[in-house]
């Protein structure tokens, strides 16, 4: 269960250090952030399209690379 605590931020892990086994502790993390939630999935594309690559968008630079 320490390593469990250890690799969460320390906001996250504080709701669920006092529970008793691990099992509960993941349980209670799938319940907590295992559902999608359309407003932060938003949110999070929201950031990633602002995001720059020196003067050009970020995607932009990405898809000009040749593989």
């Amino acid at each position: 269960m320490t390593w469990l605590l250890n690799s969460l931020e320390e906001k996250i892990s504080s709701s669920v250090m006092f529970l008793p086994a691990a099992k509960e502790m993941w349980d209670t993390l799938k319940v907590m952030y295992g559902n999608e939630n359309p407003s932060r999935v938003f949110e999070i594309y929201e950031h990633l399209f602002e995001l720059k690559q020196g003067t050009d968008p970020y995607l932009s630079s990405m898809v000009s690379l040749k593989v």
